[in-house]
């Protein structure tokens, strides 16, 4: 029989998705809402109790419009270094090829001139 790391017991030890949450409302029934800290699994809330503010503060480098998350550094800047960094290697190319470019050699060269490699060097026609 395969063995599954799969937890299907319904004992005290199974995995859940526990959340904290805090919301305005009126569990009282009082007609005053308060902030309350609630734990929740699923629908089933666990704990209950009410709070005077929210202790959980949260920053980003670079905010965006309607999510809590914003942009890190590297995010802004990962598009300048793909530019960058394809910009040098079509410069380092375009360098490689001058200067080892490819030839054609026919028989109406001299080999000799042709081989000794200098910059702006001549190639004899015979």
């Amino acid at each position: 029989m395969a063995e599954t790391n799969v937890d299907t017991t319904k004992g005290v030890m199974r995995l859940v998705w526990a959340r904290m949450i805090w919301v305005m409302a009126d569990a009282e029934g009082d007609d005053l809402s308060r902030l309350y800290y609630v734990i929740a699994v699923g629908k089933t809330i666990l704990f209950a109790e009410p709070v005077g503010r929210i202790p959980v503060a949260s920053m980003t480098a670079q905010p965006l419009p309607h999510r809590h998350i914003g942009m890190s550094v590297a995010e802004t800047v990962t598009d300048l270094q793909d530019i960058k960094q394809a910009i040098k290697r079509g410069g380092l190319d375009n360098l490689y090829l001058a200067n080892n470019g490819r030839h054609v050699i026919s028989n109406k060269v001299n080999l000799e001139d042709f081989l000794d490699s200098r910059p702006g060097g001549l190639v004899r026609m015979v």
